[in-house]
C-alpha cells in the first residue's frame, strides 16, 4: 500500500497527497505559505484543525525534518516538538473543534478525550504497559464518530453520522487510510491496501481533485506492493544463501575432524613401524633414528581426502 495523507479543514480547506500527486485548497495562510516556498523538500504528513489550526511535518531543502504547526493545544504541543519524536512517522487525527486528538509517531502515542467506545477498546488492547494489538489507523469524526483499525487488521467503529462508510466498511477489504471530515457529516475518503478508493460528501470545490488522485493511489499502491515482494524475495534468497553456508562450514569442520583422526592413525601405525623397525635394527647391532614431522594437511593430501 502506499503512504497517502488526507486532511479537511474547518472552512472547506483540503489536503490530499499520495507519492505521486499533490492537490490542496483553502488552507491557513501560514501554511500555504510554507507549501508555496522552497523550504518543503518532501511533505511527510498534515492535519487539518478548527479555523486555522494545523500540523505539518516535512523535511526541508538541506534534507533536515521539521515540524509546523498552529493553534494546537499545549499537551498536543508538548507531545509533538519532543526532542526524542519521530517526526516521519508522526500521525496526528484531530476531532470536531480541536477538542479530541490522538497522535502517534510507532513507539509512542498521546490521546485526549476520546469517545468512551474508542478509549475502552484501545485500552483493552493494553497489557502490562505494551500494546497487544497496536492501532494502526485511528480516526476522529463529528459528533464522537471514529473509526479503529489495528494489526491485526480488527475494524472498531461508531458511525452514526457516516452511515454510507459504515455500509461500505461491511464488505471491505484490508484498509491502508480512513480519514473522517469531523466538520461535515458523512464526510469521509478511504484507501485500501490494494489502491483501491472511495469517497462521500466532500466539499463541492474538491471533488475534481480527489477523483484526479484515484489513479494514481492505485498506481502508487500497485508500485507499493510489488516493492513489498521484492524485498521479500531478497530476504528470503538471504536467508536461503545463510543456511547454504552453515553445512559447508560444518563440512569443512568434519573434514578437518576427518584429518585429524587420520593423521592420529598415521602416526600410530608409523609408531608401531618404526619400533619395529627399531626392534630388528638392535637385533642386528644396528642403531636407527627415526622422526615425524606431517602436518594434517599433508596427511589428508596422502590419504586422499580433499575434503570433498
Amino acid at each position: 500500500m502506499c503512504d497517502s495523507t488526507f486532511a479537511f479543514g474547518q472552512r472547506g480547506g483540503y489536503f490530499f497527497q499520495c507519492p505521486s500527486k499533490r492537490a490542496y485548497s483553502r488552507l491557513p495562510n501560514k501554511l500555504q505559505t510554507l507549501l508555496s516556498s522552497r523550504q518543503v523538500s518532501q511533505i511527510y504528513h498534515i492535519a487539518l484543525g478548527f479555523e486555522n489550526s494545523f500540523l505539518i511535518t516535512y523535511r526541508d531543502a538541506q534534507g533536515k525534518d521539521r515540524i509546523e504547526s498552529q493553534d494546537l493545544l499545549k499537551e498536543l504541543n508538548d507531545f509533538l516538538y519532543a526532542k526524542t519524536r519521530n517526526i516521519r512517522a508522526l500521525r496526528l487525527s484531530l476531532g470536531s473543534y480541536n477538542e479530541s486528538f490522538f497522535v502517534h509517531d510507532q513507539a509512542n502515542c498521546l490521546w485526549m478525550n476520546l469517545p468512551a467506545e474508542l478509549l475502552v477498546a484501545l485500552q483493552a488492547r493494553i497489557k502490562v504497559g505494551r500494546w497487544i494489538d497496536r492501532p494502526k489507523i485511528v480516526a476522529l469524526g463529528a459528533n464522537q464518530n471514529f473509526v479503529l483499525v489495528t494489526e491485526r487488521n480488527v475494524v472498531i467503529r461508531d458511525l452514526r453520522n457516516y452511515r454510507q462508510l459504515s455500509a461500505w466498511l461491511d464488505g471491505a477489504g484490508e484498509l491502508a487510510n480512513v480519514v473522517l471530515n469531523p466538520s461535515r457529516y458523512e464526510g469521509f475518503v478511504v484507501v485500501t491496501k490494494d489502491g483501491g478508493m472511495t469517497h462521500g460528501s466532500l466539499p463541492e470545490h474538491s471533488i475534481q481533485d480527489i477523483e484526479g488522485m484515484r489513479r494514481e493511489i492505485l498506481i502508487d499502491s500497485k508500485l507499493a506492493i510489488a516493492s513489498g515482494k521484492i524485498k521479500e524475495v531478497k530476504r528470503k534468497v538471504a536467508a536461503a544463501e545463510d543456511r547454504l553456508q552453515k553445512p559447508s562450514l560444518q563440512h569443512s569442520t568434519s573434514s578437518s575432524a576427518s584429518s585429524a583422526r587420520s593423521a592420529t592413525i598415521l602416526r600410530r601405525g608409523w609408531t608401531e613401524r618404526k619400533n619395529e623397525i627399531t626392534a630388528q635394527a638392535s637385533s642386528r647391532g644396528l642403531k636407527l633414528s627415526l622422526s615425524l614431522n606431517i602436518s594434517a594437511a599433508g596427511i589428508a593430501g596422502m590419504l586422499g581426502n580433499r575434503g570433498e
